[in-house]
């Protein structure tokens, strides 16, 4: 567990420690598998919902990456 919260700007300087990598979801999105929006995603507007404040923007990212899915399976051969 974090004692404190972290800066964004420490975050982005242990983000560049990693070196480079592809998150799960991206070689899945690349291997025209389907895609865990909803577990790992789809929890923030359901919260949100659920506690009676609206989420526009993660709504809108949800549903940009849906579409994505569904094209980045319908442009392979």
């Amino acid at each position: 567990m974090m004692s404190r919260q972290l800066e964004c700007s420490e975050r982005i300087e242990s983000t560049r420690k990693l070196g480079a990598f592809k998150t799960s979801m991206l070689q899945d999105l690349e291997a025209s598998r389907s895609l865990e929006l909803m577990p790992i995603l789809g929890v923030f507007p359901e919260l949100g919902r659920k506690l009676g404040g609206p989420k526009p923007f993660c709504d809108a990212v949800l549903d940009l990456l849906r579409q994505r899915a569904v094209n980045s399976v319908r442009s392979k051969p």
